[in-house]
Parts: C-alpha cells; structure tokens; sequence
C-alpha cells in the first residue's frame, strides 16, 4: 500500500467516512477538533508517551506523517488543542 493510501486510511477512519486527498483537507479544515482528539487519544493510550514532552513528540510525528494532507495554516491550532486536551487529562 502507498503513503498516501496509509494517510488517507487513517484519515479516513477518524472522520468515518472515505476520504481522497481533498475531501481529507476539506475534513480536516472542517472539524479540526476531531482530528486533536484523536490524536490525543492515540498518544494518551500509547506506553511510550508518559508526559507532555512525549506528547508532543507523538503529535509531532503523527502531523509529520499526515503532512500535506493538513493544512499549514491549522497546525498551530490543532497543536493548541492538543496541548490543551492533554494537560486537562495530566490533572485528573
């Protein structure tokens, strides 16, 4: 399977609904607190992410592997949202 087919699979499975390359920009400019949310949880059940420095890290690479099928201009957005989730999540 090609990158993209992976990227746009998974892409696909947090939106619940097939996505191509555009309809996953469309997705994600639509609803990009679904993508932070999954992206947090994805790092929150994960056993190498112990911390917010880890976290981070996840959600590095995760945007990193999405790459041009998130749009530039809401990384800072979703990165804020993902911090958000999980310093709530650090206090319960």
């Amino acid at each position: 399977m090609e990158p993209t087919e992976i990227r746009l699979r998974q892409l696909s499975r947090i939106y619940g609904t097939p996505l191509d390359a555009d309809a996953a920009r469309d997705a994600v400019q639509r609803d990009p607190v679904l993508l932070a949310r999954a992206l947090f949880e994805e790092a929150a059940s994960s056993d190498d992410v112990t911390g917010l420095e880890d976290a981070t890290g996840y959600f590095d690479a995760r945007v990193g592997f999405f790459g041009d099928l998130l749009p530039a201009e809401l990384l800072p957005q979703l990165r804020a949202m993902f911090t958000a989730r999980w310093k709530a999540w650090e206090q319960v």
